[in-house]
């Protein structure tokens, strides 16, 4: 034994070696151990390991074998051999080992989890289901196995189904916070309301204490979802849409493009869930009545935009911006808003956007509406506005990006620009962008309204800035310009990708540097 335990100690040591690069003294020092120990399956197996890790695959590949002619069902061998092959390019080698594996021992959970994940990773989607769903079948009480089972069937849209295995880890004694999260995460996809704030009721009696931080989140959302009717919400938001006042991509072109050139003041505005979330939390501080839900609601983008917790602000601040945001919504002469159809499916957001419907039906019953998502569209039809905004005099931004002006500039002729910079959200990846040495709000916000100028009567602006950029854009608009809320698509312009994939593709979204 203290043989053994001195030669794992040099196999160890010849990790340290791949460590500091001295691979070829790393070889030697195991090739001197698999020589002493020829026939122990276990050492030859430990040893082409250590091989692997240093990247040695070709010689790693030959000890597993040496190990598997000892032992021909060392299911520990066919596994690693099956995951080093792949690591070389051999999907179809190793995914015939890793069913070698599950042959040998049809018990051995992890040989079904290495198998589903190596047909994934050679785009076999629809195989490492049907293995997983097997192995569902025999063993239910693994944790990993539920997960992974529940994460492809997501990845398939069978919501339903991965409902069983997730509920499984939900409700175990040893549950982990991240299978609640993934548990309600998916019970809000299907806008089982209803089934989360139970769930949740249910660990708080668990646990006697209160909820983790991270299902806040959902269970508020739960709640205010369940209160809400939906045919009545989808059938106004459907009249609506239906309605000679509904602007569709191209018809919102041509208004925009009448508003650029017109010599008139003008401001679109566009409202989705993070200005929910907002109004919702403002809406009740305005009649005095906040709540650990409403808090978590308002939290949960008030972090993104600005990088503390709603509380940390001055009520009085925030019912300054409530007043200013509201008075937006009712001057903007086009209002964007979530359509019908994303009231319908998008379950994940049902309750905030149900919230904001009713609230702007409260505040401006009647105006020109079009899609909140509409710039994706408009740049699609139209690529960074050339039609609407080519050949203007003057162009003037609001957004974290200070080049976006002059590029936008020099892209459509434009002799005159001018920059507002912003701090801009979380998610914008260059620390310098965020602004992380000013905050937004109040700091920036404050100090920017003032500066605003408009050089002449219809001047346009572009404004993306966030729930904040609502407020620029009244502002562009009462000293006589024209804003465009225009949005996130700008940080695909400038080759930043923040809307997880939306704007990948360099060729439609990039704008030109010169």
């Amino acid at each position: 034994m203290e043989k053994r335990a001195l030669y794992l100690g040099i196999i160890r040591t010849a990790a340290d070696l791949f460590a500091a690069g001295d691979a070829s003294q790393a070889v030697a020092v195991l090739q001197i151990v698999a020589d002493k120990y020829d026939g122990d399956v276990e050492m030859l197996h430990h040893c082409a390991i250590a091989l692997r890790d240093g990247q040695q695959h070709a010689t790693a590949i030959d000890y597993f074998r040496r190990a598997l002619r000892l032992h021909p069902q060392f299911v520990y061998s066919e596994l690693e051999l099956a995951e080093t092959l792949a690591q070389i390019g051999d999907h179809d080698g190793g995914i015939a080992m890793a069913f070698q594996a599950i042959a040998t021992d049809p018990r051995y959970i992890r040989s079904y989890l290495i198998a589903a994940r190596l047909l994934r990773n050679a785009e076999r989607h629809r195989d490492a289901l049907d293995l997983l769903r097997i192995a569902f079948q025999s063993e239910q009480n693994d944790p990993e196995l539920n997960l992974r089972l529940a994460e492809v069937l997501g990845y398939h849209n069978f919501r339903e189904e991965s409902l069983a295995p997730l509920r499984l880890n939900a409700t175990r004694s040893d549950s982990a916070e991240i299978d609640h999260v993934f548990y309600t995460r998916v019970l809000s996809d299907l806008g089982r309301f209803a089934e989360i704030a139970s769930h949740c009721a249910w660990l708080i009696t668990q646990h006697k204490q209160p909820l983790p931080a991270a299902l806040a989140l959902p269970r508020a959302h739960a709640v205010m979802a369940a209160s809400v009717d939906p045919a009545p919400l989808l059938a106004r938001a459907q009249t609506r849409e239906a309605s000679g006042r509904w602007l569709t991509t191209d018809a919102l072109l041509a208004r925009l493009y009448d508003a650029a050139w017109s010599g008139r003041s003008f401001s679109m505005v566009r409202l989705g869930d993070g200005e929910a979330r907002f109004l919702i939390y403002a809406d009740r501080l305005r009649r005095g009545h906040i709540d650990d839900q409403i808090t978590a609601i308002a939290d949960s983008i008030w972090y993104n935009w600005f990088d503390v917790p709603i509380s940390n602000e001055n009520p009085v601040d925030l019912a300054r911006l409530h007043a200013a945001i509201d008075q937006a919504i009712i001057h903007a002469d086009i209002l964007g808003l979530p359509t019908a159809d994303r009231l319908e499916h998008d379950k994940g957001h049902f309750g905030y956007l149900a919230a904001l419907d009713n609230y702007v039906t409260n505040i401006r019953p009647e105006g020109w509406w079009t899609d909140a998502s509409a710039p994706d569209g408009l740049h699609r039809r139209d690529p960074f506005l050339r039609g609407v905004l080519g050949g203007l005099p003057f162009i003037g931004t609001v957004s974290c990006h200070p080049e976006l002006a002059p590029r936008l500039a020099r892209l459509l002729a434009i002799p005159q620009h001018q920059s507002y910079v912003v701090p801009g959200e979380m998610r914008i990846p260059d620390e310098n962008m965020r602004g992380a040495h000013l905050k937004h709000f109040p700091d920036r916000y404050h100090a920017l309204l003032p500066e605003l100028q408009v050089p002449y009567e219809g001047a346009t602006f572009l404004v993306a800035a966030g729930l904040l950029g609502k407020v620029y854009a009244d502002k562009i608009r009462t000293l006589g310009g024209v804003a465009i809320d225009i949005g996130a698509i700008v940080d695909g312009w400038m080759g930043m990708d923040t809307r997880h994939g939306a704007f990948g593709d360099a060729s439609i979204w990039n704008l030109p540097t010169s």
